[in-house]
């Protein structure tokens, strides 16, 4: 209960900023997302610059966007420009 879900897409071999990131409760999963440059943090690092991304996806029970012990994560996925992918969170951060 409360816990927010992360799915995050950076440069893939880029600095650790993400291009895009969705914010979610962790609620009914499975659950399906569309990334795009309205959620960029910023606006001069925006999804649709990058041609290769790595997309992470991370249940936080805090609620905080960094990761933390005890938090639960997907392997890192890569995707090309327009390509969909399936992130599974099936491991804990320690």
């Amino acid at each position: 209960a409360g816990a927010t879900l992360y799915v995050i897409a950076r440069q893939a071999g880029g600095p650790p900023m993400p291009v895009a990131v969705e914010r979610l409760p962790a609620t009914g999963f499975p659950v399906e997302v569309t990334l795009d440059d309205s959620d960029s943090p910023m606006p001069t690092a925006r999804l649709s610059d990058v041609d290769v991304v790595e997309v992470v996806a991370r249940i936080s029970a805090s609620g905080d966007a960094t990761a933390g012990a005890g938090d639960l994560e997907s392997a890192t996925v890569a995707a090309s420009d327009g390509e969909s992918v399936t992130a599974t969170i099936d491991r804990v951060v320690e």
